[in-house]
C-alpha cells in the first residue's frame, strides 16, 4: 500500500545541542543581555547539557554573576577542572563590575581557594 508521509512541519523539532545554547548565550553576552544568558544557562544545564570545553562555561558564569545569582555562578565555575586559569580572570572582572554583598564575597572566596587565583 501507499505510505502516507506527514509534511515536514509535523516532524519532530531538532533537539538543541550544547553548541546551540552556547552560541546563543555567547551572542547575548556580547550584547550585555545577562538575563537572557542566565535563562539560556538554566535551560541548557536543566536539560542536562554539558560544555564541550571548560571555557564554554564562562558566558554562563558571567550571566549568573551579573544577574546576582551567585550560587549558580559558583556552581557552574566549580564544575570546571581546577586547572582552568581563565576563571580567575573572569572572576576578577566580575568582582570589579559588581556590587559587594555577602553572597558575592562568599563566592569570590570559594573561587579563590578552588582555582588558587590569589585575589
Amino acid at each position: 500500500g501507499l505510505q502516507a508521509t506527514l509534511p515536514a512541519f509535523f516532524a519532530t523539532p531538532k533537539s538543541e545541542t550544547w553548541c546551540d545554547y552556547f552560541e546563543q548565550a555567547d551572542l547575548a553576552r556580547q550584547r550585555g543581555e545577562w538575563q537572557k544568558v542566565a535563562a539560556l544557562g538554566d535551560t541548557a544545564f536543566g536539560a542536562g547539557k554539558t560544555p564541550n570545553h571548560p571555557s564554554e562555561r564562562i558566558p554562563f558564569v558571567e550571566g549568573y554573576a551579573y544577574t546576582a545569582n551567585w550560587e549558580k555562578a559558583l556552581q557552574v565555575s566549580l564544575d570546571a577542572p581546577k586547572s582552568t586559569s581563565r576563571f580567575c580572570t573572569v572572576w576578577s572582572q566580575i568582582a570589579a563590575k559588581t556590587q559587594p554583598s555577602n553572597e558575592r564575597e562568599k563566592a569570590l572566596e570559594q573561587i579563590n581557594s578552588y582555582f588558587a587565583c590569589g585575589f
